[in-house]
């Protein structure tokens, strides 16, 4: 059977096609109601329009009375301007099976239609018309064969709606006890009924069953594509593009990369696909931050957004020179360094986005290299990301992300994160969990550095992805391996020396068996630290005080400190303390502890700027009127021992010396 549009009807009753089977690799049948309702509000919208529409035709003025002549031009009008298109359903057919078409995609829509279809029939008391056309014997058009239980109560089921029977199947003897713990069955039934009562409670002198049966055979039309054919994603480009349909990128991409697939393995492609697309689906609503319900009708931008994440991962990780030479050409600079080009495809800016998406997509298309094996490994890798990160308060894994709803910083979370993970999870270790959030927290940390990876997100998004690499090629499952593997002053964007320090004091704690404890404690502080944005945003990811806190009330230098129970208790203190004091000012409130501590230092004013006036230059002054002055005066060195001291002070300690402090 030829890739092509068909209406419902044209594809049931098609002459090449005895059976749709839904085979046993797939899925269940798992629609919940309001997917339903929303299939029938479209289809019902689309039936109103239709419906109200009437043709007249007249010849200088005078009304043609040919009825045939206005009947056809009226059906061939409707069915130009009212056919409702669901999307595209995709099968293989096998030789050794004439007549056979496996379904891989579109299953969900494809099920709730026939039910719909069955549901219309014996409302309109036309069971045998449905039984003629749709059923043959025991033999169903659309058959379940996803286990042996869900075939058996399709075609009773089925038989028995088209019967004469008053009672629920349910009561029916064809009806049995194991049939109640099957998911598709389930759903099937409910479903069914669902669509009954809608169908019914909508209907009125403008909605007449016949014709809305009518509507749903030769309207509603779908785009099949046989996933059998060769050079399949050509194909149906060239014939939608001959029909003057806009194909959707993804169904052109999907066709793409199945065609990649070897001929065996097509089917479990194809559910794979699905598969992904139904996650990204069910995480098309979120919350936000500020508890505002945030809804998208389909799961398109935020799959897309995923084909996108996969295409900078292989590029930024890849030193192909062919790679270089592709990309240059789609640039059109082919002088553009390449880690130049590999920064053009993280922006997000609005300037020049339609020629970043052409890249994009040009380079999903052209290269062999993104295939559904590839695609499949950082998919599995975002679903157990996004299940696992919940057991950190606050996560680093948002529903945001997968809605495609977020800030260019947010690439420094996910790409490299990602592509970490879906290496690390392969191996067989009970830690590569504790390893993912490690690196989930440190990368969520370096989102607060705003003066410098925040400045440039795109060129940091592919520096830590080839940080990853590094860390990958070196086996390497712990954060702190980084301080081997990153020579003191490259990317020092990302590794500054007091990000280092952080790292060595993880090091310091995850070497023996002995400090595996204290190590968890330290970081589930740190990740405390993380997740408090306002005080973080004012530290801008530089935790360095707590630890010169705690070495100051231990009398150690930074590079002797160890954190035993003592320690950590104390860090936890002092965390609380520089909280209290943080953030009243971040809000915009002076707390009276900061207030009279100030006092104490003397003149802590900053000059701000300065102006002639009456032939003098004045200079002018500011008591730390906004968090930008407040961060310049807690970074230099002296102010930076002044809040040492103020901290230590809230805790009860007695002054000491300051030993030397990270920087």
């Amino acid at each position: 059977m030829k890739t092509g549009r068909y209406s419902f009807r044209e594809l049931l009753l098609h002459q090449e096609i005895e059976q749709i089977i839904i085979p046993e690799v797939q899925r269940d049948y798992v629609w919940q109601t309001p997917n339903v309702e929303r299939l029938l509000d479209n289809i019902l919208q689309f039936f109103d329009e239709r419906s109200n529409l009437r043709l007249e035709i007249s010849i200088n003025g005078i009304a043609n009375s040919e009825e045939h002549l206005v009947s056809h031009l009226q059906k061939e009008l409707e069915r130009l301007q009212y056919h409702l298109k669901i999307g595209f359903i995709y099968a293989y057919h096998d030789p050794s099976y004439p007549g056979k078409f496996f379904l891989i995609d579109g299953q969900q829509r494809f099920t709730t239609l026939y039910l719909l279809l069955l549901s219309l029939y014996k409302m309109t008391s036309r069971q045998d018309d449905f039984r003629y056309n749709y059923f043959s014997g025991d033999q169903l058009k659309i058959d379940y064969k996803v286990r042996r239980a869900v075939h058996d109560f399709m075609r009773d089921f089925v038989r028995h709606e088209l019967s004469d029977e008053t009672h629920d199947f349910s009561k029916s003897k064809f009806y049995y006890r194991h049939y109640e713990n099957d998911v598709t069955i389930n759903n099937l039934l409910i479903n069914y009924q669902f669509i009954t009562k809608y169908i019914k409670s909508k209907t009125g002198p403008n909605r007449n069953l016949t014709d809305l049966r009518g509507f749903l055979e030769d309207f509603v039309e779908l785009n099949f594509f046989d996933t059998q054919l060769s050079a399949q994603g050509e194909q149906l480009y060239l014939y939608m593009n001959a029909r003057g349909e806009q194909l959707s990128f993804q169904e052109e991409i999907k066709s793409t990369v199945i065609s990649r697939v070897a001929v065996d393995d097509k089917r479990q492609a194809g559910k794979a696909w699905e598969d992904w697309q139904n996650f990204f689906w069910r995480h098309r609503k979120y919350e936000n931050e500020q508890e505002q319900k945030v809804s998208r009708e389909n799961a398109d931008a935020g799959f897309q957004e995923f084909l996108k994440w996969a295409t900078i991962i292989q590029v930024a990780t890849s030193d192909n020179e062919q790679l270089m030479v592709y990309l240059s050409g789609q640039s059109g600079n082919a002088r553009r360094p390449y880690r130049e080009l590999k920064t053009s495809l993280v922006s997000r800016s609005r300037r020049g986005e339609a020629d970043q998406l052409r890249v994009l997509e040009n380079y999903q298309l052209a290269r062999a290299e993104f295939s559904s094996e590839y695609l499949g490994t950082l998919a599995d890798a975002i679903i157990e990301i996004y299940d696992d990160h919940i057991a950190i308060a606050g996560g680093f894994m948002k529903g945001a992300y997968l809605a495609n709803d977020f800030q260019a910083s947010s690439y420094l979370i996910i790409c490299p994160l990602i592509y970490y993970y879906s290496h690390i999870r392969l191996k067989e270790s009970d830690d590569h969990l504790a390893a993912m959030k490690s690196m989930g927290m440190w990368l969520k940390n370096l989102t607060y550095f705003s003066s410098t990876v925040g400045r440039r997100p795109d060129d940091s998004t592919i520096y830590l992805l080839e940080i990853m690499k590094l860390m990958i090629e070196a086996d390497e499952n712990d954060i702190a391996g980084l301080l081997t593997l990153v020579k003191p002053g490259q990317y020092s964007e990302i590794l500054p020396v007091s990000e280092r320090n952080r790292l060595e004091l993880l090091k310091r704690h995850g070497t023996s068996t002995d400090r595996i404890k204290e190590r968890d404690e330290l970081e589930h502080i740190m990740w405390d630290v993380t997740n408090d944005k306002k005080t973080n945003a004012f530290l801008e990811g530089n935790m360095s005080i707590l630890f010169d806190c705690v070495a100051y009330d231990f009398s150690v230098s930074f590079n002797d400190l160890l954190l035993g129970n003592e320690e950590l208790e104390a860090l936890k203190d002092y965390w609380i303390i520089l909280k209290d004091l943080i953030v009243p000012e971040v809000t915009g409130n002076l707390s009276d502890t900061l207030r009279r501590a100030m006092l104490t230092f003397g003149d802590y004013s900053i000059q701000e700027s300065g102006s002639w006036a009456f032939g003098n230059y004045i200079e002018k002054y500011s008591f730390l009127s906004n968090q930008a002055e407040w961060r310049s005066f807690f970074k230099s060195d002296k102010p930076k021992q002044f809040f040492l001291e103020m901290i230590i002070s809230q805790s009860g300690k007695s002054s000491v010396q300051l030993p030397q402090t990270t920087q």
